[in-house]
Parts: C-alpha cells; structure tokens; sequence
C-alpha cells in the first residue's frame, strides 16, 4: 500500500516537467517517436521533419499523394497521437 506521499515515477516526471515549464518541450522531442509508434514504420519513412511547436504538428512529405491521404485524415491523426500522449497535445496538424 502506497503513503500518501508517494507516487509512480511516471506522475512524479509529469510533475516534475509541469513546474519547470518544459512539458510541451519534453512533447517536441517525444513526437518522432509517437508518430512511428502510432502511423507504423512505413509511414514514417515516407515523412520528414516532424516538428510540434505550440500544439501545431508540422509534417513534410515526399509524396504528393501521401500529402492528400493525410490532409484527409487529419482529426483522425489527431485524435490517435493524441491518445498516444493521454492528453490534448496536438491541436492542429499541417502538412507540407
């Protein structure tokens, strides 16, 4: 049984990364990751220069039909990078 006090490792780094303000930097270098673990390898490959900054996913593409496929699954990309983190990270994504 836990004390009061105490807390997983996971909760406790939260914590930590919310009262040092460096939580949405800790998202920035954690969204490659993410998006490999959520859209697969494959997919991954085929994209460049994945960068989130201030809630905004940037994506750079080489196909310009790759480009349609996910402009037109956006909210669901959201959604499943979003649940992949276990909160609102991304609020909007665009792709270039």
């Amino acid at each position: 049984m836990k004390k009061s006090n105490e807390q997983d490792i996971g909760s406790a780094l939260k914590e930590f990364f919310r009262s040092y303000r460096i939580d949405s930097k800790v998202k920035e270098v954690q969204i490659s990751e993410v998006w490999e673990k959520v859209m697969g390898a494959t997919m991954a490959r085929y994209t460049q220069d994945i960068r989130l900054k201030n809630g905004i996913l940037q994506i750079r593409v080489s196909s310009a039909p790759l480009k349609n496929e996910l402009t037109y699954n956006r909210n669901e990309m959201i959604n499943r990078l979003n649940e992949e983190f276990g909160e609102t990270v991304i609020k909007e994504i665009k792709i270039y």
